[in-house]
């Protein structure tokens, strides 16, 4: 016999050693693919740390460094040279509020732009006569190289211009040769020269006041009294005008200088400042002070006696109310409108 052994047909099993290489390979493969997916993993999650730690110092802007660049930036108040009848200098400011960092917008991949944001506020202003927000804007730019946001050149808005206090007596009685000539021509002309005194009634919100014209013609005393009105403009301020006027009077003008029923004398010079007690009282329109003692007046010179005194205006924002007890002081002069007030005051201060 040959020495072969005959098929039996079946096909034949690896060897136990073929089977544990396989499996060897097989489990050096699957710990090769599992290292390649973690590193994969590792790597992105490195990226997504480095992009979270750039972005996070990209978005870093406080309201303190908003604020420090705001205040070097507004050196100059805003101009209001357009309000009237308010006093628009040593404005004190800026104070910054309502600061807003906004939210960074990012620049286009690819193309190297910059990250930019922008911040908003408002500056106030104010002085005694008003107060002034002005809404302002202030961009920024984030420098990738030094990694810090520069900011750019501050946008101011409108102002928005409040009063804090109704316009002045002075700032009235110069307002007024234009504003009765605009209301009646003729009676402007007539009251061309002439004392003022104005009585207000006018606050922070507006209101009414009263200004009494008072002239000697041909030794008679003419009055006139004209109503004026007062309303704010957010854009040009205190808008000013005549409403109304009353009559025109006329009365003799007399003075005494007889010192005889004198309970006291003053002695003293044309424009001398001086300082009388009395009540607040008005006589045909005009305003006079009604001084407790009966005074012989001696005014460079010349000497009259009375108890009554015609007072004009000589410095702002003197209110007082008829009937009113007061101290004021002023500078003195002779003449008067009325012939009950055949002197006058300047009041330059009223206690």
């Amino acid at each position: 016999m040959s020495g072969f052994v005959p098929s039996t047909g079946k096909p034949q099993q690896p060897s136990k050693g073929v089977r544990i290489a396989k499996r060897a390979a097989i489990a050096v493969l699957v710990v090769a693919c599992m290292a390649a997916l973690a590193w994969v993993a590792v790597n992105v999650a490195f990226k997504a740390v480095d992009s979270s730690l750039q972005k996070k110092q990209v978005t870093s802007l406080s309201e303190r460094t908003a604020l420090t660049n705001l205040s070097a930036s507004l050196t100059t108040a805003p101009d209001l040279t357009g309000f009237a009848y308010v006093d628009t200098a040593n404005l004190i400011g800026p104070r910054i509020e309502n600061i807003v960092v906004g939210e960074v917008v990012e620049g286009k991949s690819g193309a190297d732009e910059e990250a930019t944001r922008t911040v908003s506020a408002s500056a106030n202003y104010r002085n005694s006569s008003i107060e002034v927000v002005v809404p302002v804007t202030q961009p920024y730019a984030f420098d990738n190289d030094e990694s810090t946001w520069v900011a750019g050149e501050v946008t101011l808005g409108q102002p928005v211009v409040s009063p804090l206090r109704a316009p002045s007596t002075a700032a009235i009685e110069a307002a007024l040769p234009e504003l009765l000539r605009a209301y009646d021509a003729s009676l402007a002309d007539r009251f061309a020269e002439c004392s003022v005194y104005v009585s207000s009634n006018m606050d922070e919100k507006g209101g009414t006041a009263t200004a009494t014209l008072s002239k000697t013609e041909k030794n008679k005393l003419v009055t006139c009294d004209v109503n004026l009105s007062a309303t704010w403009s957010a854009s040009t301020g205190w808008q000013l005008a005549v409403t109304s006027t009353g009559k025109v009077t006329t009365s003799e003008a007399s003075a005494s200088n007889d010192p005889g029923t004198a309970t006291m004398s003053l002695e003293c010079t044309s424009g001398e400042l001086v300082e009388l007690t009395g009540t607040i009282e008005s006589i045909d329109g005009v305003i006079v002070l009604r001084t407790d003692e009966t005074i012989y007046v001696s005014i460079d010179g010349k000497g009259v006696t009375t108890n009554r005194f015609c007072l004009t205006s000589a410095s702002d924002d003197r209110e007082v109310s008829i009937g009113a007890r007061v101290t004021l002081q002023g500078t003195i002069s002779a003449g008067g409108s009325i012939s009950q007030a055949p002197v006058t005051i300047a009041v330059t201060d009223i206690k």
